[in-house]
């Protein structure tokens, strides 16, 4: 239960489940700290596809707006890559860590 949790709710949580509530909150630590880095960016390339929807610069089509966000360098920066590997990475290491807390122990 302890790994299907920190799989598919939130690093951390099986952790948290296991009762390791500081080791816990390390896992959840960092993806929580890369979502709020990559808010900003995010949201302001968001706010500017809007902007342009709403001016008629751009169509309300799904494949022109997917186009140009993929085209926007302010997504393409070093520090949004290097949250979402940190990110990702934390995820794995909260994953084997839940389970090498959970396996039963001779």
């Amino acid at each position: 239960m302890a790994v299907l949790l920190s799989a598919l709710v939130l690093p951390g949580a099986g952790q948290y489940w296991l009762g390791h509530k500081l080791r816990a909150c390390l896992f959840m630590a960092v993806p929580i700290a890369t979502l709020v880095l990559a808010f900003g960016p995010v949201q302001a390339a968001a706010a500017r596809i809007v902007e342009q929807v709403l001016t008629g610069a751009l169509a309300p089509d799904l494949d022109l707006m997917r186009a140009r966000i993929a085209a926007d360098p302010s997504l393409h920066t070093p520090l949004l890559n290097a949250c979402l590997w940190l990110a990702a990475l934390c995820w794995v290491a909260s994953i084997a860590d839940a389970y090498w807390l959970a396996r039963p122990r001779p």
